[in-house]
């Protein structure tokens, strides 16, 4: 739990608003205030726009009657005089609304913000410098032909405080960094990037980000002599892993389960993909960009294994579909929402390289855009890509495309390396499929 000082000032205001809703007729109430400081720079070449920095205060709550009738508030947390009235309007709302058994705040259950890795304490000491460093270190090279690449740094601090009239509170202040280049392959209009975000400013600081997204570049200029025919294996780097678990792991949320919106209900016997793939939504992993000590039900998180060793496993679980499975709810609500956190595919034995010295001709996608269609599970994406021959690189390929059921790919999976690698919310290493018919384009 966080000891920040500004954190334990909220809790005799917070606590006022409980007795308020309480004297009400409220039989329950619990209350998220957020504080979050934002700062966001743009450059492109030597041209840098300043946006400035952010600031935002608030306040949300629901209210809870003694059938479960709820209802929601929220609103600027600076407008003080303002917030008994919002809590009042809430408790006369939920007198309207329909009664939920289920509903009401979540069990106490112990808070734990120590190793989290959450908070950066360079955080103060980041300023114009060091961002002008990092945006020059990022620059294209000179005396290439490369444009120059369009830069975005954001950074932010949020500090997040929950009250429940169960008579527990949790405080917790955490970092971000996110820093995005974009340019386009030469020769081409197909546009391609390179994202770093992390908990410290070494994430996005420490590495020349642009001197990488440049060698791809080059590699995906020159095309290849000639395009395979038939099916080909694909290998698929942490960048495209990244992409196809993010838009896979929506389908595990228990409210697109329960509602049969969600493919994964229909596959025979669960299987979605070979042994080797194994999944794990873990909102604990330290240091990790969706990492947090507890969600906005002040739930503390728990992994989720959502895909074990090709099986569909466990479901993201609210607090109210945790009462009625009588589990334990999985610390997952975000924003509103069910959501993904920090995802973890198990990594295999062997070396990117040993693993594709054996392969005599494969496609190596740099990355995709596309969907995911979580009723069907039906993949339709594409990307450009390399050529490879045992590994090395033999050209470019415009474009690669995918048309085919999620399950398809995965169960293709033939070997994971054990390069494991973070992007973004995703750890993943290159994955090797079984030979697949695709669409390949020069």
């Amino acid at each position: 739990m966080s000891k920040d000082t500004a954190q334990k000032d909220l809790l005799p205001s917070l606590n006022q608003l409980v007795t308020l809703a309480r004297s009400r007729g409220a039989s329950g109430i619990e209350l998220l205030h957020t504080e979050l400081i934002e700062r966001r720079v743009e450059a492109h070449g030597a041209e840098r726009r300043n946006q400035g920095e952010s600031k935002s205060r608030v306040l949300s709550g629901t209210v809870f009657l003694e059938n479960g009738a709820s209802a929601s508030f929220s609103i600027n947390a600076d407008l003080i005089g303002r917030h008994p009235a919002s809590v009042e309007k809430a408790v006369v709302r939920a007198k309207k609304a329909k009664a939920n058994p289920l509903a009401g705040p979540p069990e106490r259950l112990d808070i734990n913000e120590r190793g989290l890795g959450l908070k950066d304490p360079r955080y103060p000491r980041i300023d114009d410098e060091a961002i002008d460093d990092l945006i020059e270190v990022n620059q294209a090279s000179k005396g290439t032909s490369t444009q120059p690449h369009s830069l975005r740094y954001m950074d932010r601090k949020l500090s997040r405080f929950y009250l429940s009239s169960r008579d527990y509170y949790a405080g917790s202040s955490s970092t971000f960094y996110k820093l995005a280049l974009s340019n386009c392959i030469p020769g081409t209009q197909t546009p391609i990037d390179v994202v770093a975000c992390g908990r410290a400013f070494s994430h996005v600081g420490s590495i020349p980000f642009g001197r990488e997204l440049e060698s791809r570049m080059l590699a995906l200029s020159s095309p290849a002599a000639h395009l395979p025919s038939g099916p080909v294996h694909l290998v698929l780097p942490t960048r495209v892993m990244s992409w196809v678990l993010n838009s896979l792991a929506p389908a595990f949320n228990v409210e697109l389960v329960d509602a049969k919106k969600s493919f994964v209900t229909k596959l025979e016997n669960g299987i979605i993909g070979t042994r080797s793939v194994h999944v794990v939504d873990d909102p604990a992993a330290t240091g990790g960009v969706r990492t947090r000590a507890f969600d906005d039900r002040g739930v503390p998180p728990v992994a989720v294994p959502i895909i074990r060793e090709g099986r569909v496993g466990n479901w993201y679980q609210n607090v109210e579909s945790a009462r009625e499975k009588d589990v334990r709810p999985t610390g997952h609500t975000w924003l509103g929402k069910v959501r993904p956190s920090n995802l973890i595919l198990r990594a295999g034995n062997r070396s990117r390289t040993q693993m594709l010295s054996e392969i005599p001709m494969s496609v190596e996608i740099d990355h995709l855009t596309g969907s995911l269609d979580l009723r069907t599970g039906h993949l339709k994406a594409s990307g450009p890509a390399l050529l490879l021959e045992k590994g090395k690189a033999q050209g470019s390929i415009r474009r690669v495309s995918l048309d085919m059921p999620i399950q398809t790919l995965l169960s293709a999976v033939k070997e994971i390396a054990s390069n494991q690698l973070r992007y973004g919310a995703v750890d993943s290493a290159t994955v090797l499929t079984e030979p697949l018919d695709v669409e390949l384009k020069a």
